[in-house]
Parts: C-alpha cells; sequence; structure tokens
C-alpha cells in the first residue's frame, strides 16, 4: 500500500507569496541545506532507491527517532513516498521529485547541499 502525503497545490503557494514558477520551485528545495540529516536521507535514497527506516539509521548513523523526524519535511514537500511491508515502512523518491531536482540543479539555480 502506498501512502502518498499531500499538501496544498503548489500554485496557490506561488499566489499567497508572490513567487515565479522558479522561485517557489527553489524555495521547495532550499531546505536541504538547512536541515543535514534530511540531506544525507535524501542521498541516500537517490542512490539506494528504496529503503526501510532502520536501514537509513544503519547508513548514516542516526537514531531512528531522528530518521523519523528527518523525513517529514520530505513527505511534506512531496518528494518522497512510503509503502508500509508486513512491519517495516519503505521510502523511496518520487520519480517526478528526482526529474525535479536534477533540472534545477544543472541549470544552477541550486546549489548543491553537502552530503
Amino acid at each position: 500500500m502506498i501512502v502518498a502525503h499531500r499538501m496544498r497545490p503548489m500554485f496557490s503557494v506561488l499566489a499567497k507569496y508572490r513567487l515565479t514558477r522558479e522561485e517557489g520551485l527553489k524555495e521547495r528545495w532550499d531546505f536541504l541545506r538547512r536541515r543535514p540529516t534530511t540531506t544525507k536521507i535524501f542521498h541516500l535514497l537517490m542512490q539506494h532507491g528504496e529503503m526501510y527506516q532502520a536501514q537509513i539509521a544503519r547508513a548514516i548513523e542516526r537514531t531512528d527517532y531522528r530518521i523519523h523526524h528527518a523525513v517529514g519535511p520530505l513527505l511534506k514537500c512531496e518528494i518522497i513516498e512510503t509503502e508500509r511491508r508486513d512491519n517495516r515502512i519503505y521510502f523511496r523518491l518520487r520519480p517526478s521529485a528526482v526529474t525535479q531536482y536534477n533540472q534545477l540543479r544543472d541549470s544552477h539555480q541550486l546549489d548543491e547541499p553537502e552530503q
């Protein structure tokens, strides 16, 4: 079962804050620079595709509790999706989010965060 978390449509956020689409996308991804654990999880999922919480915790040497809180912004921004199998929750990046991230990075509108 795939659980997708929804947030307000981007166009309503853009209108509220009077941002252009490019500024809105940059703002959407800029939070990675401010959250080192979230950044590590993002890049780990880019490398491995799909992992469950304990695997991520072992890979970046953080507690399950810390991982649980660090994936929150990724869920809120609809960058990752979750799937429950047996007693584990698996995380994976949404393909559209990876494409968007790569396009912004390649166009030099996004600074690459430290991993």
